[in-house]
């Protein structure tokens, strides 16, 4: 799979993760056992990936801000 399409679909996810922790909204079952899943020690590449992803995203659009004022 291309890398970008790769970046894509985890900054999305990220995005779809951060609204639904801002949201008040009541989590079902699959939402909390995914998140579980992502945030579980088995998976601190993967959870560090997309910290670091998200990281790198917000960078560039504060960046891109800031360029743009």
């Amino acid at each position: 799979m291309n890398s970008l399409v790769v970046g894509c679909l985890i900054y999305s996810s990220v995005l779809q993760l951060l609204s639904t922790f801002s949201s008040n909204e009541v989590w079902t079952d699959i939402e909390r056992e995914a998140c579980v899943q992502v945030l579980s020690p088995k998976n601190s590449e993967l959870l560090s990936l997309i910290i670091g992803f998200a990281s790198a995203m917000l960078k560039q659009a504060w960046y891109n801000t800031r360029l743009a004022l």
